[in-house]
């Protein structure tokens, strides 16, 4: 299942990297004859690279997402991504002589439009193919949960085994005194890592501590925390610059805007149990109590340049520091506020492995879940944390990153 996917994906990223190159013939056909396709293609070449990280952020290798309407307002968002790319890349290489401006609009446009009819085609091909039959052994919890995945992923849950049967699933309170005929040709899978792969988050009414324990161990790289501080020291100093440019003019329109300090300080926790404080902009009014557990009913509280700073996200730009302090990373768990880390210790079951993990400026429950307003949010929230934590890597941090890019695009 998982190889399978994998393989598709890697297809589509080499024919998406092959349609870029036939873009550009294209463009130079329209175009410009007087220019050599090899020494264009050359020239393209490492653009073409930039492109390929947005074009895996923007879900476009879900091979289920075509049928989804946000595909094609993602493709335009991307063409203008492509075109911003291209324009800061020629910019920066002078020494080729030319500015392909017009080449670089023709070479966007075509390959957009050769994406989607791709897209379109490979989608109707693979809609058709026969929907995997799976049979589970034991009694599922959570099962409804991935209904949804389980139409979207094409399979079919069967009530008993079959010849068509493809998947057998064991859940972990499956007993049998009978000997298990092991049969060709039938994949066998643990329901934990179906519900996994399907859902992207663990399930914690299934959890094995043992197996996450295991799953750390194996993950404890040291070159990928060297790599990860590298990438936490590059954004936390951008960011920082961005902070610097900005202050003046944020620090003012608080001010104008209400009374009370510029920045907003609060205790949370972060690895290991440790506390630290995280300083944003201030975005609502100076009262007692401001400091709910749960957001509802706090919208009245923010102050106007509070709603604009949230808006784009600038609030959180002093949190620079805490990156390149060490106390966060770019990416990992949200540190939660003290106060409110007391409670989830209390109701969520085995909340304290939260503590291995470094804490995060966003992370993979950001992309996926939305904010929590309850502990039942606040759990299933810990699960996507928890599927991070099993399956963190360099490559699932770019693309956390990237899509915490495309969230802010979408959302303005």
């Amino acid at each position: 299942m998982i190889k399978k996917e994998k393989a598709i994906k890697i297809c589509l990223l080499i024919t998406d990297f092959l349609l870029m190159y036939v873009a550009l013939y294209f463009a130079l056909l329209l175009r410009s004859k007087s220019l050599d396709f090899r020494d264009s293609a050359y020239a393209f070449s490492i653009l073409y690279v930039l492109w390929l990280p947005f074009i895996y952020a923007s879900d476009f290798y879900d091979l289920h997402y075509f049928k989804n309407k946000s595909f094609l307002y993602n493709l335009i968002i991307f063409g203008f991504i492509a075109l911003f790319l291209g324009l800061g890349y020629f910019y920066l290489r002078p020494q080729l002589l030319f500015t392909p401006k017009t080449i670089l609009i023709l070479n966007v446009f075509i390959f957009a439009c050769l994406l989607y009819g791709f897209r379109k085609i490979f989608y109707k091909i693979f809609s058709k193919n026969k929907k995997e039959k799976v049979v589970i052994l034991g009694n599922p919890k959570n099962i409804q949960k991935i209904k949804k995945q389980i139409e979207e992923k094409n399979f079919e849950i069967l009530p008993h085994f079959t010849t068509e049967t493809d998947f057998i699933v064991f859940t972990n309170d499956f007993y049998s005194n009978k000997t298990i005929t092991i049969l060709p040709n039938i994949r066998y899978v643990n329901y934990n890592e179906f519900y996994e792969i399907l859902s992207k988050k663990v399930c914690l009414d299934n959890f094995s501590e043992v197996l996450f324990l295991e799953k750390l161990s194996q993950n404890n790289n040291k070159i990928y925390f060297a790599l990860k501080r590298i990438l936490d020291l590059c954004l936390g100093f951008l960011f920082f610059l961005v902070n610097i440019i900005l202050f003046p003019f944020i620090a003012l329109a608080i001010k104008i805007d209400s009374k009370g300090s510029i920045f907003y300080k609060q205790k949370r926790v972060g690895i290991r149990g440790n506390v630290f404080t995280v300083y944003k902009f201030r975005t609502m009014k100076e009262i007692e109590n401001q400091n709910k557990v749960w957001r509802a009913n706090q919208d009245n509280q923010i102050t106007k340049v509070g709603k604009f700073l949230r808006r784009f996200h600038l609030d959180e730009l002093p949190q620079s520091l805490s990156i390149i302090k060490g106390d966060i990373s770019f990416v990992g768990p949200r540190p939660e506020w003290i106060e409110i880390d007391k409670i989830y210790k209390k109701e969520i079951p085995f909340y304290n492995y939260r503590y291995l993990e470094k804490p995060g400026f966003t992370g993979w429950a950001q992309i996926n879940f939305k904010p929590s307003d309850s502990v039942d949010e606040a759990k299933e929230k810990f699960e996507y944390d928890l599927y991070y934590m099993k399956n963190k890597s360099i490559i699932l941090d770019v693309e956390i990153v990237l899509k915490t890019l495309r969230l802010l695009i979408h959302k303005h």
